[in-house]
């Protein structure tokens, strides 16, 4: 399991960046001041660094955080900033892999870590991103069969939650009637992939949608994690999507 450390003396950016890279099968270190980033370099090894400007940290502006590069190397360090132009002029020559804005957005995060730490991870095949392509375009079109070709015959389907969408299919003709039943509730549903990346627990897909409901558009953003079997096909999919959120829009 990949381990990434964030350092970041804000505690709300800590944990939050934090959760996000564990839901994505990260193991995370978190560091709130230069101290105790050093600290976990000199205790652990790590596979990337995503660290703050530390622009209130002792040092002023990059200093600390340059230092922080010099530490973590060989491992790749992401600088995470609301500092721009121009104290940001030549990032890598002081070190870092490459620089993140704040605010920055989440699936912007998890690919600039699966990036720089892709070495470690399975490279995606050509043949698994079309197949996440056809995914999604297959559900748009309501093409169930080819939905259902796409998977093994003992894939599993988790949608968590606790209420009606909520779901752990296994077997591919039952998540074939589960798909075509949950959907009939909403005959306008179109979805698209956004970006494609590499996680330690599979392929990653964020995807945008939308769902018409009572006269209404409602935007659905979510993200799926797909694994395959030796053969290319789908055997587990992932759906991360707040439910409890979606069914207090369509209310």
């Amino acid at each position: 399991m990949p381990r990434v450390l964030v350092a970041d003396e804000d505690f709300d950016t800590r944990e939050i960046l934090a959760a996000l890279l564990r839901e994505e099968g990260y193991e995370v270190i978190v560091a709130d001041s230069a101290s105790t980033t050093f600290l976990a370099l000199e205790e652990a090894r790590f596979d990337a660094v995503l660290v703050d400007s530390l622009e209130s940290w002792p040092d002023n502006q990059f200093g600390a955080a340059e230092k922080i590069a010099i530490a973590a190397a060989p491992a790749p360090v992401l600088l995470h900033t609301a500092w721009r132009a121009p104290f940001v002029k030549d990032p890598k020559a002081a070190g870092f892999t490459s620089v993140l804005f704040k605010p920055a957005q989440t699936t912007d995060v998890l690919l600039r870590i699966s990036s720089a730490i892709g070495h470690a991870l399975p490279r995606t095949s050509a043949a698994e991103a079309e197949a996440v392509h056809a995914y999604f375009e297959r559900l748009s079109a309501r093409d169930w069969d080819g939905v259902a070709a796409l998977c093994s015959e003992d894939v599993v389907y988790l949608l968590p939650g606790e209420n009606r969408l909520s779901a752990t299919i296994e077997g591919r003709d039952k998540f074939r009637d589960f798909t075509a039943r949950t959907f009939a509730e909403f005959p306008a549903a179109r979805f698209s992939e956004v970006a494609v990346y590499r996680t330690p627990e599979g392929l990653a897909a964020s995807y945008s949608g939308s769902i018409d409901s009572g006269g209404k558009t409602h935007e659905v953003p979510g993200r799926v994690i797909f694994r395959f079997d030796a053969r290319g096909l789908i055997c587990r999919i992932q759906v991360g999507l707040n439910t409890d959120r979606l069914l207090s829009k369509l209310r």
